[in-house]
């Protein structure tokens, strides 16, 4: 037998004994945001006494396509006898190659919203090949943290406009999307129907594709909406075309035209922030008061309130405030005049109290 022969049989040898004897397993990532990082926590186990040198190659594949998105490789690293935990400061520098476009985007390192599945190899080093000794693959999935939600028409609410303009705040965070759109549906609710039951059920009356904004007015080409009937809407968030999350579905009504003759809508939100406890006095058009307020705190319930100069209460309105931007719209009735100040305000999770005087023109 060949000096060179015998080298290749114990070569094979020393592989088979280290393949059999070397194990991978992965930590994997939550749902929710995903940054290329947490894919490299891994567990690498080995009961062979001869220490090794090898790298983890790692395939990101998109379940939908079954499209090869990413592959990574680690720097070299010497396998032990034992059980060795691992992380991304371990095995970089990692060289990527950017099989999708949507993955090379995203500069800060986050995976884009999707299903993926990936695939670890852990290759050896031998003499001449490299040895693929263990490998492994884990599913995952990257979701927003929070849905697209509504913010104008409000729910449940009478509104003026009869071509209105819809407004909604995107999903969180938005650096998770490559080419973030959305669809808005309009559909008449029965009388008999849940606000879900009209939106899955009913022939839309109105319903876009692929919007780039975060509003859309409802086109003066389209029926005027009609009073005594009542209205759901939803937005659907896509990222390309795959979707990504939906809004909760909110209904709302038109006025009757002798109740809104003298009014003007107002477009203007008025930002009262966390700092800030009183907003000096603004002039509103029509009897819309439009209010955004930036919460740094976890979600709490307060009361919305409106009282007149001498502080008599006039209206309460009950409101969840929500982590990040809120965007409150209250119809006033008809009993607030144009020759009056009013106040509204409203206590903080901590009972701060926040506020701003207004009259009407």
């Amino acid at each position: 037998m060949s000096r060179k022969f015998s080298l290749a049989i114990m070569v094979f040898a020393f592989a088979g004994s280290l393949c059999a004897q070397t194990t991978i397993s992965v930590m994997p990532p939550a749902s929710g945001m995903v940054n290329r990082q947490q894919l490299w926590n891994i567990v690498l186990s080995s009961f062979a006494d001869q220490k090794s040198d090898a790298f983890v190659r790692i395939e990101i594949f998109n379940i939908g396509s079954g499209q090869v998105e990413l592959v990574g490789t680690s720097t070299p690293i010497q396998i032990f006898k034992g059980t060795k935990v691992l992380n991304f400061a371990d095995l970089s520098p990692i060289q990527y190659s950017f099989e999708s476009p949507a993955l090379s985007k995203q500069k800060d390192g986050f995976v884009p919203v999707g299903m993926y599945k990936a695939c670890y190899t852990l290759n050896g080093l031998g003499l001449q090949s490299e040895i693929v000794l263990a490998e492994i693959c884990i599913s995952f999935e990257v979701q927003p943290l929070s849905p697209p939600r509504l913010i104008y028409p409000e729910d449940s609410a009478l509104i003026n406009e009869r071509y209105p303009q819809f407004n909604w705040i995107p999903p969180m965070p938005t650096q998770l999307f490559s080419n973030l759109n959305y669809d808005i549906l309009l559909t008449e609710k029965k009388v008999y129907q849940s606000t879900y039951e009209a939106i899955q059920e009913n022939i839309p009356i109105y319903h876009m594709f692929n919007l780039t904004d975060i509003f859309q007015l409802y086109p003066s080409s389209s029926p005027a909406l009609d009073t005594g009937k009542i209205y759901v809407w939803r937005i659907v968030a896509k990222n390309d075309d795959d979707f990504v999350s939906q809004s909760e579905v909110w209904q709302f009504s038109i006025a009757k035209p002798d109740s809104t003759k003298d009014s003007i809508p107002n477009s203007v939100y008025y930002n009262i922030s966390e700092g800030l406890t009183t907003v000096g006095n603004i002039i509103i058009q029509g009897k819309l008061l439009l209010i955004k307020f930036q919460s740094s705190e976890a979600d709490y319930e307060t009361d919305l309130t409106i009282s007149d100069s001498d502080g008599k209460t006039i209206d309460i309105y009950k409101r969840k405030v929500r982590y990040g931007e809120n965007y409150w719209t209250l119809q006033l009735g008809n009993k607030y005049t144009e020759d009056k100040i009013y106040r509204f305000s409203f206590q903080d999770n901590r009972r701060k109290s926040h506020g701003l005087t207004f009259s009407i023109q």
